[in-house]
């Protein structure tokens, strides 16, 4: 026999190579209950901050679940809280204990369950698969769910690494319920109170995370666990990853009992895998033994010198300190760790049908859509703020404003004031200076009209230009007033000897008067003359048009006809008079014109006058 120390926290001693092959117990010490107070647990710390709010940016929802532990024909409620729970409440499967637990379900608030199971019926199964992605792996990995289970709809798969051998397979590790039916009646319940069912998990696949809290340094390993109503939980553990997981229900037993019992079961496990994989097993096999003060003293005293396997006690208080459980010095049994773990860390797989988590998927949409409309408001809140601070201020910025004018208005006065008295009102001098103004910006003057005229002239010298009324109209409507040319020409044009021209809505107009000169009685060479000097100044850039107010004969249809011919025949002069309107071109810059007056077109079939 070993001696052990009668107290239920082992001191770890350090790892020793040397001593490794001759050591079948080692105890581990997982914590000191006093210290467990100061150190705040998984879900205790999510019941705080942004978690409570805002689920969904931790990894896990870490606020108060409610727990149902089902093993076998019972099922035990357990209302998690910041690292403790009451007393669980225990159901049995039958009519009594289905309309008990139904009448408890129905007194729940309405926020998501957890159904943890630790079934016998629970089957694991390894297998590779072909390396793919996206439908065809999902595909694959259905159909050979159909081919390892008869009923995979109650099933998950976990992907396990990669084959090391070079093939391109990855392990993917297969569990299902083979008998869900167990567990159908206490569902039903769930499903008739409209609770949201947030998932069925699986307790042997929660002790991967047991591993971080138990200082494992060999793989494999077996880790054994004793649930107050499943019974004995040996799960081994390959690369931190379960591989395979048995469930054994034992009958009442006593203390010792309890640790023969616990010895043979592991001696049973540990034949089926040498028989499974007889060339792998060289080391001691690491039989890890989740257990009370009571049970592990039982085990020291009956376990048999073995080189086959390794023992090691964990401590269950220590690790239930670990795990941030309060009472960790009271627990008895294994189902408080699970409990806490699964409160702590929610798993991304489950062995619910879709149609089952249904109500919960809603329930997870429904508090977002209020979470959003939280934001919304507090967003609201702070954008009327915003707004009604801006209208303080917009406030604030206007009384200065009108601070500002009347102390302008009134310095205005007082200068007013102070002014000399003049004959007439500011408003009236005002009208005045600015009808000054638009009358110098409108002049118009007669000398671009007058330049083009005198350069039409020198083609035709026959023509003797005797005077010239000059003026403006509006463009159509009647002639505006007329200055005559002389008291136009006296104006002093502006500086460079530009010209400021009208706008497009005026028309200059220039009555020419005179005759063709020298005339010796031939009428039709006149009237020649004339014609192409109305021609000519057609052909003005800018001209609007030649009208012939009078010729050296009349030859207008409504002319009287007379048979005195000696009175014309003695005619010494031919006089005429034209109209011309003209708009000249306006200036670009400065007061050049983009078309140069004078750079008229030659008349067709005359030819330019020489020099």
């Amino acid at each position: 026999m070993i001696s052990a120390a009668s107290s239920d926290r082992f001191q770890v001693p350090s790892p020793d190579p040397a001593s490794k092959g001759f050591r079948r117990f080692l105890p581990i010490d997982l914590g000191k209950p006093g210290r467990a107070g100061t150190r705040r647990s998984g879900a205790q710390a999510g019941a705080f901050g942004l978690f409570r709010l805002f689920p969904a940016l931790g990894r896990a929802d870490r606020g108060a679940r409610r727990i149902f532990l089902v093993s076998g024909e019972t099922l035990a409620a357990y209302h998690w809280r910041r690292g403790s729970s009451a007393p669980p409440i225990r159901f049995e499967s039958n009519a009594e204990g289905l309309e008990r637990f139904s009448a408890h379900v129905a007194e729940l608030p309405t926020e998501p369950v957890h159904v943890l199971v630790d079934f016998v019926e629970e089957e694991f199964r390894e297998d590779s698969l072909p390396r793919l992605i996206g439908p065809e792996r999902r595909a694959l990995i259905q159909a050979r769910r159909k081919r390892l289970f008869r009923d995979p709809t109650w099933g998950c798969s976990l992907h396990r690494g990669r084959i090391r051998d070079g093939a391109r397979e990855d392990r993917i590790l297969f569990t299902a319920l083979t008998r869900p039916e167990i567990l159908t009646p206490w569902l039903d319940v769930i499903a008739r109170n409209r609770v949201p069912l947030a998932g069925v998990h699986s307790l042997p696949l929660l002790t991967e995370r047991l591993l971080s809290r138990i200082p494992v340094d060999a793989s494999p390993a077996l880790v054994v666990t004793w649930q107050s109503a499943g019974g004995l939980r040996q799960t081994l553990i390959v690369d931190g990853k379960v591989e395979l997981s048995r469930l054994a229900v034992p009958p009442p037993l006593e203390d010792d009992e309890q640790a023969l019992y616990v010895l043979s079961e592991v001696e049973k496990l540990r034949r089926y895998l040498e028989r499974r994989r007889p060339a792998e097993r060289e080391d001691p096999l690491p039989v890890y033994i989740v257990a009370n003060p009571v049970l592990s003293q039982a085990i020291e005293r009956h376990a048999p010198a073995s080189a086959a396997v390794r023992y090691r006690l964990v401590s269950l208080s220590g690790l239930g300190h670990r795990l941030g459980i309060g009472d960790a010095r009271s627990l008895v049994w294994s189902d408080s760790l699970f409990v806490a773990t699964l409160a702590s860390h929610i798993p991304g797989h489950q062995y619910a049908p879709a149609r089952l988590v249904r109500n919960y998927l809603l329930h997870r949409v429904r508090g977002g859509l209020r979470r959003m409309s939280l934001l919304l408001f507090i967003a609201g809140l702070f954008g009327s703020a915003s707004g009604l601070a801006g209208g303080f201020g917009a406030g604030s910025l206007a009384a200065s404003l009108d601070f500002q004018t009347a102390l302008y208005r009134q310095r205005y006065d007082e200068a007013r004031r102070r002014l000399p008295a003049t004959p007439v009102e500011l408003p009236a001098m005002q009208f005045a200076v600015e009808t000054a103004r638009g009358l110098i910006e409108a002049r118009t003057l007669p000398g671009p009209a007058l330049l083009a005229l005198s350069r039409v002239l020198d083609r035709h010298p026959e023509s003797r230009i005797e005077s010239i009324d000059w003026g403006v109209e509006p463009d159509g409507g009647p002639p505006a007033s007329r200055a005559r040319a002389d008291h136009v020409l006296a104006a002093q044009p502006p500086a460079g000897g530009e010209v400021l021209e009208s706008g497009p809505s005026l028309h200059q107009l220039a009555e020419i008067h005179g005759r063709i000169e020298p005339f010796d009685g031939n009428f039709r060479h006149a009237l020649e003359q004339v014609g192409a000097l109305a021609d000519s100044l057609r052909s003005l850039p800018g001209s609007a048009g030649v009208d012939v107010l009078s010729l050296p004969l009349d030859i207008t249809s409504g002319a009287s006809l007379r048979g005195d011919a000696g009175a014309r025949a003695g005619a010494t002069e031919a006089p005429f008079a034209l109209r011309l309107r003209w708009s000249p071109p306006r200036p670009t810059s400065m007061g050049h014109a983009t078309t140069r007056v004078g750079d008229e077109k030659p008349i067709p079939g005359r030819a330019a006058p020489p020099g």
